[in-house]
């Protein structure tokens, strides 16, 4: 029996002047699946990223989430309330800070820590935090001196916690959405990256995924299955989807 599907886009139009980005794409995500989003540079895979991050507004088209029909375009940081994440492709860090200062950047900037805080602390929980995700990254370090795919890493495990704290103890249905997340990695690192999103390193990116939706020309034209096992590392709760975007 097929899942409900967690996010369902029909008809996503946009256009940008004379140029069109979109053009009646369709997008299903269904619950736990790791789902790709696959296209040249300039097919619209950021276009639609954006129209659900709620940065830009479409000329038409429709939004469900979890069966519910959702108002275009969204409110700034309504994504938050339906339960969505990003992670884009400048990774949203501070690089003069340190990891764990970038970790906890929302908490940090909070009215209530104006006056207060414990670094120590800080840097406690960040290695609590990266040993429930199995990583060895130095929370002490200053974000531009690690490498490039713990930057990455830094920002997905900030997407995720963002996402727990977001659902508390509801079980609510989540999403995290990478947008082009290994276009600043030297290949070599890519692998690294792909193996954290994904139960098996993958040889390519389309494998990582457990489904593919193709972009062409801001148009959809297919959405298949390839090979690969979906999985992701998130501790004592069922992983949320993940919708990311590769360029091919």
């Amino acid at each position: 029996m097929t899942a409900a599907p967690l996010l369902e886009a029909r008809g996503l139009t946009k256009s940008f002047g004379g140029a069109l980005a979109l053009d009646g794409v369709d997008l299903t995500v269904l619950p736990g699946e790791v789902h790709g989003l696959l296209g040249e540079n300039g097919s619209g895979k950021s276009t639609l990223i954006k129209i659900l991050a709620g940065y830009h507004v479409p000329d038409a088209g429709t939004l469900s989430v979890a069966g519910h029909d959702v108002r275009l375009p969204l409110r700034p940081g309504e994504y938050r309330e339906l339960g969505f994440e990003f992670v884009h492709q400048d990774l949203g860090l501070v690089p003069s800070l340190s990891v764990a200062e970038n970790l906890f950047l929302g908490e940090i900037a909070a009215p209530s820590n104006r006056y207060f805080l414990s670094w120590s602390r800080a840097a406690r929980r960040a290695r609590q935090v990266f040993d429930r995700y199995g990583l060895a990254i130095d929370p002490r370090a200053r974000t531009e001196d690690v490498r490039a795919v713990e930057r990455a890493l830094v920002a997905i495990v900030r997407a995720l916690e963002g996402l727990r704290a977001e659902a508390g103890d509801q079980q609510r249905p989540t999403l995290l959405v990478l947008d082009e997340p290994t276009v600043f990695l030297p290949q070599h690192e890519v692998a690294l990256l792909f193996d954290f999103v994904a139960a098996s390193r993958p040889a390519d990116p389309a494998s990582c995924s457990s489904r593919t939706t193709s972009t062409r020309c801001g148009r959809s034209p297919t959405g298949s299955r390839c090979s690969g096992t979906a999985g992701w590392p998130a501790p004592s709760r069922p992983p949320p989807p993940v919708l990311g975007t590769w360029s091919t």
